[in-house]
């Protein structure tokens, strides 16, 4: 099967990291002949043409510009009859919408990834779906799934987990007098950063390190990280928390915490960042919804901690808990070590999409 991947955003975040990913293990599905079809010359492409992929660029249409849509689509018809294309899997609504004109005329299977859940499925391009339906769409989750089904119950879907490092990695052993909180994602308000400061501000007394890791793309990223810094400091507790900004290789800060802390206010579509937690053997602390909750519900042993979303006093009394108490802490550790089942298994999941793909 000759497989496009498309994708128009030039944001550098957990669908790049998918889209790495089903390169890296797409020997596992060597049936799917692949060819990597972007909008933006960047740090994405780089990392593909530098492991060997395909990588093909189409012009970036222009917001307010329709003219610059046509050069877009007359490349995107050279590329697909240049690679033989067989089928288009277009990452997110927006690449799906910008293809859909061209595909719509063409022999080809359209597969829809959808990487979103809850209120953005319900705005924006996706509002269009129904006059744009795909041949097939592909949930980043189970719990996406469900949404996508109760929206659009005609369209044909099913749920995979992206692949993912099947290996985990060796914890480092840091002595430190004080217990380490780490968060590591974009700074974004639905990500629940605010709500980890106002919890860490109500035990500011006891013995902590708050690790920030993450990069500010967009001016209400960079002003949502500097309030929440302000806000640090008005809790005084700003010299007991780090922003460390944007690191490419975020295990090494992984590794030598104690504790991941990401209590999302609105669900994660899936969040490869518990994968990585979970593998560097880091207990977590989230909130009871989407993605975090889908993954720790499927482990056998218990791994870490589930609160109420937006519940400040709550989230509070679990991390008191985790600093408190060094014996449950390492007891989580330990079962992660000895039971995490990876449901992002590499070869698992690039079998199934192959699977869906056939049958898209």
């Amino acid at each position: 099967m000759k497989v496009i991947y498309f994708y128009n955003s030039n944001w550098y975040g957990g669908v790049n990291t998918v889209l790495s990913s089903l390169f890296e293990y797409n020997f596992f599905s060597p049936e799917l002949e692949t060819v990597f079809v972007l909008c933006y010359r960047g740090q994405l492409s780089s990392e593909l043409e530098k492991r060997g992929a395909k990588v093909e660029i189409v012009p970036a249409p222009q917001v307010g510009k329709p003219w610059t849509l046509l050069p877009a689509w007359i490349q995107l018809i050279r590329i697909l009859k240049k690679h033989q294309a067989e089928i288009v899997v277009s990452h997110e609504i927006e690449s799906h919408a910008l293809a859909w004109p061209v595909l719509q005329f063409l022999p080809v299977k359209k597969v829809l990834w959808i990487h979103s859940s809850g209120l953005r499925l319900r705005s924006g391009f996706y509002k269009k779906l129904r006059s744009k339906m795909p041949d097939f769409a592909i949930c980043g989750s189970r719990h996406v799934e469900e949404e996508v089904k109760q929206l659009w119950p005609d369209m044909k879907s099913d749920f995979l987990y992206p692949p993912y490092t099947r290996s985990f990695i060796e914890r480092k052993t840091v002595k430190q007098e004080a217990i380490s909180f780490i968060y590591v994602g974009r700074m974004v308000e639905y990500k629940g950063l605010a709500d980890i400061i106002e919890a860490l501000g109500k035990i500011r007394k006891l013995p902590f390190r708050f690790i920030v890791v993450g990069g500010s793309e967009r001016k209400t990223e960079k002003k949502y990280q500097e309030k929440n810094r302000e806000r640090a400091q008005e809790l005084g507790i700003g010299d007991k928390v780090e922003f460390v900004g944007y690191e490419e290789n975020v295990s090494d800060y992984l590794t030598s915490a104690d504790v991941f802390v990401h209590p999302n206010r609105l669900p994660e579509p899936f969040g490869l960042v518990f994968i990585e937690a979970l593998l560097a053997g880091t207990p977590i602390v989230a909130t009871s919804i989407g993605g975090a909750k889908e993954i720790l519900e499927q482990q056998a042993l218990k791994m870490g901690d589930l609160v109420p979303p937006n519940d400040v006093e709550a989230l509070a009394a679990v991390l008191k808990k985790h600093i408190e108490d060094e014996g449950y802490r390492l007891e989580l550790s330990q079962n992660i070590k000895e039971g995490f089942v990876n449901i992002c298994d590499p070869e698992k999941s690039m079998k199934r999409l192959a699977t869906l793909l056939k049958l898209a």
